[in-house]
């Protein structure tokens, strides 16, 4: 159709054209129904825009975690894996499941010591264990500065300190510790003479990892 003929205010009719730009007036175009006829020459999508490929990808991504949903909850054959990097802290013990295995001491004497600083190891705590160690105290028959230290993944740690206040008093130190697989106990004796006797205590418990 050549135009848009509507009515004004006066009850007259008006024809409208269009422009193309130039001084030449161009024919609006209606269809049947005198709706207006559009041409959309161009149109660029805005950034972000949910284009087909970009919901696709979404679809796909939504799928994989119902069917990790799926798999969680019936198990069915898949196993859900997972890697232990440390273990908790000691003081969140009692919030793990652990297992009672074995009191445990270390306990020894040594006489007629050469002059010199002299240094005391225990076994190192086996594989699948947890040492919760619980006190340790070591004494020398003449006053001597002692140090008690715990070995803890290959870095020696000082528990306890001290010069002894009289011959045969004991440097001590309790509280709970938790050590793992490989890490020791150690005492240090510093300064002897030769002859000296010498003695040192560790008491805790085991308990299992596996």
């Amino acid at each position: 159709m050549p135009g848009i003929i509507i009515p004004d205010a006066r009850g007259g009719l008006v024809l409208i054209h269009g422009s193309d730009g130039s001084s030449i007036p161009v024919k609006v175009s209606v269809d049947s129904d005198g709706h207006l006829q559009v041409d959309a020459l161009s149109s660029a999508l805005p950034a972000g825009a949910a284009t087909a490929s970009n919901q696709s990808t979404e679809i796909a991504s939504l799928q994989l975690i119902d069917d990790l949903r799926n798999a969680l909850a019936s198990v069915a054959s898949d196993s859900l894996r997972s890697v232990i990097v440390s273990f908790p802290a000691a003081d969140a013990l009692g919030n793990i499941a652990l297992r009672w295995y074995a009191s445990w001491t270390w306990v020894g004497t040594q006489s007629s010591t050469p002059a010199g600083d002299l240094t005391v190891t225990s076994s190192a705590v086996a594989a699948n264990r947890l040492l919760v160690l619980e006190s340790v105290s070591a004494y020398t028959n003449l006053t001597r500065n002692i140090d008690l230290q715990v070995v803890v993944g290959g870095q020696t740690v000082l528990i306890g300190s001290g010069l002894q206040s009289a011959n045969w008093e004991s440097i001590i130190r309790t509280g709970q510790l938790v050590l793992n697989a490989g890490d020791t106990v150690k005492v240090v004796f510093y300064a002897l003479t030769a002859g000296q006797t010498v003695g040192w205590s560790a008491m805790g418990y085991l308990v299992r990892t596996a």
